[in-house]
């Protein structure tokens, strides 16, 4: 399987477009819907965006980096990485652009910033969703997380704890993560209408959604998890 991170390296884009958790099926299924391409199938550097991002960028580019994952920012070293120093500049639209409302960056706000600034060199644009929270059709917002680390349960704990007591179920977190990928897959199109040049759609890590793992069902993205197939995701050239 193609490495991503070489592809990333080649430089041989203008723009690449992050979609947050990903999954390869959802993608194959929906991107024909909004976008005409060439889909590949791709190997990334890790399971959760703090992995794939410091063992994605280890040479510094010369991209403009737009994020509205907080994982990748210019402002706090994570895991013994900082963003800023492995790009020309780091757009923190996490920052400018949270809707405390949704508790995320919405898709349209990162479409608004894009328009503005009208980015001409090469540029990774790295959207939310189809990461939750889910705001698309299928709406899904999960309980706060504790703030103390000894009550610290991960998203992925909590959906399973929500399926197991019967609060959810796994048809509806699929169809709330479907639905997500439609909302986005909405803005990427009106995106690249207004982008000039070689445009890549891709992902950082899949998503499970009750794939099973050591015989136990996994939800979201574990980061210390060893799973080949959070690291499987798509890529699609744009025509």
């Amino acid at each position: 399987m193609i490495k991503q991170k070489k592809l990333i390296y080649s430089l041989e884009w203008d723009y690449i477009i992050i979609l947050d958790a990903c999954r390869v099926d959802s993608f194959t299924d929906l991107y024909p819907r909004f976008l005409d391409g060439e889909l590949w199938i791709v190997e990334t550097e890790g399971p959760c965006t703090i992995e794939w991002a410091r063992r994605t960028f280890t040479k510094p580019l010369n991209v403009v980096y737009y994020s509205a994952n907080p994982y990748v920012n210019s402002k706090v070293k994570l895991k013994g990485w900082l963003a800023r120093d492995y790009f020309k500049r780091v757009v923190d639209l996490w920052l400018t652009c949270w809707d405390t409302s949704l508790n995320t960056v919405p898709p349209w706000l990162v479409n608004e910033r894009i328009r503005v600034d009208k980015p001409k060199s090469k540029t990774i644009i790295h959207y939310v969703q189809p990461h939750g929270p889910w705001i698309g059709e299928t709406k899904l917002q999960l309980p706060a997380l504790a703030r103390k680390p000894e009550f610290q349960r991960s998203p992925g704990d909590i959906i399973a704890e929500m399926i197991e007591r019967g609060e959810l179920t796994e048809e509806k977190l699929r169809r709330a993560h479907w639905d997500n990928l439609k909302l986005v897959l909405k803005y990427v199109t009106e995106l690249t209408t207004v982008l000039e040049g070689r445009i890549i759609v891709t992902s950082d890590h899949s998503e499970c959604l009750g794939e099973k793992y050591n015989s136990r069902r996994i939800y979201i993205h574990p980061c210390i998890m060893d799973f080949k197939f959070l690291r499987t995701v798509p890529w699609l050239i744009v025509h």
